[in-house]
């Protein structure tokens, strides 16, 4: 049960977003790219069909969803050699994303320049994120990592406070203040998963929501205190007694 909330403990993402060259200014791809069939008019994909996006959808729908979850968003065209390339590593992105609850479209500017150009996006391929109505672009390899990385970046700082032995109180005691549910995830990967993470964003309105690194010294007595199973992961419900669960989720 890793950062992204599944339980495949490979990736090849490094943090670091040194090291990349651009490619038209946005991407670069490996040999891996150029394996592409030729098998519809000017290369598009039509199981795009089902993410497209038009100008009035975008402003009347994703906009406001755009405050409970991420969109992804990718800007292509007919015949856009670029667009082929990056189009293997996109679907799988995709197929990921969509089952933790990512808004995935597509703008094709051959149909919806108007939105396009609302986007900001002036050339194909490019791709963007929304998060709260605000528009970030992608400058990085277009490699799965990277485009994970970038959805989770694109999430508000802070929304899942990380909690030990030392402010665990503070916390769970702050529903006083805030007149919030508080939520305890404790799990054994020292960054927070990004299904965790979504959730929180969802859903930050009415919960609050905290993260126990189980491999931490700073954390063992609050384990030996709730009884946490340390072989999966476990979610602690607090409402007004933070001495007592109201429900616990494994």
């Amino acid at each position: 049960y890793d950062r992204y909330g599944q339980t495949d403990n490979t990736h090849p993402y490094s943090r670091g977003h040194h090291g990349f060259r651009h490619f038209h200014d946005n991407f670069y791809f490996d040999e891996s790219f150029f394996h592409f069939p030729f098998n519809n008019k000017g290369g598009r994909d039509f199981a795009d069909s089902k993410y497209t996006l038009h100008f009035n959808q975008y402003v009347n729908e994703v906009v406001p969803d755009s405050f409970k979850r991420p969109y992804l968003i990718k800007i292509t065209s007919d015949w856009c050699f670029s667009c082929i390339h990056i189009e293997p590593v996109w679907k799988e992105t995709v197929q990921e994303l969509e089952t933790l609850g990512i808004g995935i479209g597509v703008v094709d500017v051959g149909y919806e320049r108007r939105l396009a150009n609302h986007l900001g996006a002036h050339q194909t391929p490019s791709i963007l994120g929304v998060v709260n109505g605000k528009v970030a672009f992608f400058h990085y390899a277009v490699v799965k990592g990277h485009l994970m990385q970038f959805v989770e970046d694109l999430l508000p700082q802070r929304l899942v406070e990380k909690v030990t032995d030392k402010n665990n109180q503070e916390f769970l005691k702050s529903w006083h203040d805030l007149n919030k549910p508080h939520v305890l995830l404790f799990d054994q990967v020292p960054s927070v998963p990004l299904l965790y993470k979504l959730t929180a964003f969802a859903y930050k309105d009415y919960v609050q929501f905290g993260y126990v690194d189980q491999g931490l010294s700073e954390t063992a007595e609050l384990l030996r205190r709730f009884n946490i199973n340390t072989y999966a992961p476990t979610m602690l419900v607090f409402k007004e007694d933070v001495e007592k669960p109201a429900d616990i989720i494994q």
